[in-house]
């Protein structure tokens, strides 16, 4: 009975995750002809992986041919930008090219690593593996309209063998869509340059710039000069861009004094690194007026300009009404988990693999169990013959089918105790949102008046 049951929540797990995939391939489709940007279109793949594909997280690197070193040029996923920071990722024959990507790059086909953590092949990760919640990982490679790979897609997953063959079938359509894409936008890119002279690409970016409402940068290090900055960086920062040429610690001097040290250490860390290495950061900054701003802040180091010297071009955008809103929707979710956690109903969600997600007090009081011994455990192991109840094949029915259930039913626990419960189950995005209140005060008295 037990291994039917696996067997068949598998079965619905491969479903759904084919689905997602199938949804995430979709709306790739629906971008390519939309944009002409390499950098918005990975980075809008990268997004799509996350959100649609339901990945942990995923990036896009290049591979810089003379170094070896694959460069992180897009990412999406909580985990990503600190995972990327800790990491250091090869297509040579060393170490750091046996993982995934340098695999992928090297052997110009996609590469999965079903366990991660158990790989020897990805030892040099596994550290930071474990703590971003890594356990499956995979590669494909572009190739960007050139015979050889020039960067891949990497895409990671909580779940071990999350990477089955139909998955990778569809996630290799995405891959090959993506790649003759960028190697059509590298091919116009070549093109306008031939056809347009150095001067008037000059003239048409300060042109573009002055228009622009984001912030455009160009610095040199060592010694730290401001090489150009547009107009609106007096509308962001709420200071004359005379300033900074003036002073370029000023967009250091800027920054919330909480964000300001984890700044200059990423800074500092970036350009040391090779060029074409990327800097991507979220902060605060505090304008004149006592304002607070948060920016989104990218760059990339362009070339090496003399020993030890780089020089960097960005972007910096004020997110402040994007962060607002983040931040009333956190609250928001803390106000109705705070409701839930203070109902008389029992409240729970139950993932597809039987994995208790949430549990309120009330829920695992019904259950004989406290909330910690729920959380992130299988309801099979929790309970063992559970899947035999009338209970499981209503939630099963849910389950699989999508479709909402409404019973009363008994549940006798290890110990003989039975009691009596009503329920109503609902199928949500992560699995299942279960209803249940005690009626077993109800139903006795009903039961023995039949008996009579």
């Amino acid at each position: 009975m037990t291994q039917g049951y696996e067997e068949s929540s598998l079965d619905v797990r491969a479903k759904v995750r084919f689905e997602m995939i199938h949804t995430a391939l979709d709306h790739v489709r629906q971008i390519l002809s939309a944009t002409n940007s390499k950098e918005e279109l990975i980075g809008k793949v990268c997004e799509i992986m996350v959100s649609d594909a339901g990945y942990l997280m995923s990036w896009i690197g290049w591979l810089n041919p003379k170094t070896h070193i694959v460069v992180p040029a897009a990412f999406a996923g909580a985990p990503a930008e600190e995972y990327l920071g800790s990491v250091r990722v090869t297509a040579d024959g060393s170490e750091k090219g046996q993982g995934p990507t340098g695999r992928a790059l090297r052997e110009g086909g996609r590469f999965v690593c079903n366990d991660f953590l158990s790989d020897t092949r990805t030892e040099p990760w596994h550290v930071a593996a474990r703590k971003a919640g890594i356990r499956a990982s995979a590669a494909f490679p572009f190739r960007c309209g050139r015979t050889d790979a020039c960067g891949t897609l990497n895409l990671y997953s909580r779940d071990l063998n999350a990477f089955e063959d139909t998955d990778t079938s569809l996630l290799e359509q995405i891959t090959a869509d993506v790649s003759n894409r960028l190697g059509e936008i590298f091919g116009a890119e070549k093109d306008g340059s031939q056809a347009v002279g150095t001067g008037d690409l000059e003239q048409m970016f300060r042109d573009f710039a002055e228009l622009a409402d984001e912030v455009f940068w160009i610095m040199r290090t060592q010694p730290e000069l401001i090489l150009f900055v547009n107009p609106a960086f007096e509308k962001v920062w709420g200071r004359p861009v005379s300033e900074l040429y003036r002073n370029s610690r000023l967009w250091i001097d800027s920054i919330h004094l909480d964000d300001r040290p984890r700044i200059i250490e990423l800074f500092s860390n970036w350009i040391q690194r090779i060029p074409g290495s990327t800097y991507n950061v979220e902060y605060r900054i505090v304008r004149p007026d006592g304002k607070l701003r948060w920016i989104h802040d990218r760059g990339v180091a362009l070339v090496e300009a003399g020993e030890g010297t780089v020089t960097m071009a960005g972007i910096a955008e004020d997110i402040t009404d994007r962060k607002v809103t983040e931040e009333d929707l956190v609250q928001s979710r803390e106000r109705y988990k705070s409701v839930l956690d203070s109902m008389l109903e029992g409240c729970m969600v139950i993932g597809f693999d039987w994995t208790y997600i949430y549990v309120n007090e009330t829920a695992a009081r019904h259950g004989y169990q406290e909330r910690e011994n729920l959380l992130g455990r299988r309801m099979t192991s929790v309970y063992p013959g559970v899947e035999k109840s009338e209970v499981f094949i209503h939630y099963k029915h849910c389950m699989e089918e999508r479709v909402p259930q409404r019973f009363e039913s008994s549940y006798t626990f290890e110990d003989g105790t039975t009691n009596w419960y009503e329920f109503r189950v609902t199928p949500v995005p992560e699995g299942i949102f279960v209803l249940s209140l005690d009626i077993t005060d109800r139903i006795k008295p009903r039961r023995r008046t039949e008996k009579g």
